[in-house]
């Protein structure tokens, strides 16, 4: 019997009611439960894994992970507010400046890689992170100078 991949997640995903009851339950609080557990039963069966416990650990795994990163994100925004922040369209805008000053600076070879690390991220030698900070700590009072905020 040939079966395409969504037949296949639609029949895996009716017999795996009841773990499904299981997550909704325990992690009734968040918003995105069934968007998790849907993303990671698919995912595995791409990777060719079918069976119900393998499955459901994923999904549990997943919807732990958007528990973790809700609750991570709610701590930083509370603790950005506590903290006096200003209004956050007022830093946004201000990050944007400082996004377009540092777009127009020249980046030297030796401060390459650190601005690849700090952007898209990656690692780079001790040495590399060293060179790159130190061109950034020299750069950036003349940002600030001009009237940017600091990114």
């Amino acid at each position: 019997m040939d079966t395409s991949p969504g037949q296949l997640f639609e029949v895996v995903w009716e017999e795996g009611s009841r773990w499904q009851q299981v997550l909704r339950r325990r992690w009734r609080f968040l918003p995105d439960v069934d968007a998790e557990m849907r993303a990671a039963v698919w995912e595995q069966l791409v990777l060719g894994r079918s069976d119900q416990s393998e499955l459901f650990a994923a999904a549990s795994v997943a919807v732990r992970r958007s528990a973790r990163r809700e609750q991570r994100q709610h701590r930083l925004a509370s603790r950005r507010f506590a903290d006096g922040a200003g209004d956050p369209f007022e830093d946004l805008v201000g990050r944007i400046d400082a996004e377009r000053a540092a777009a127009d600076l020249t980046v030297p070879a030796r401060a390459e890689r650190w601005v690849e690390v700090m952007t898209v991220g990656g690692r780079a030698s001790r040495g590399e992170m060293v060179s790159g900070r130190r061109w950034a700590n020299s750069v950036r009072p003349g940002l600030l100078e001009g009237g940017h905020h600091a990114a």
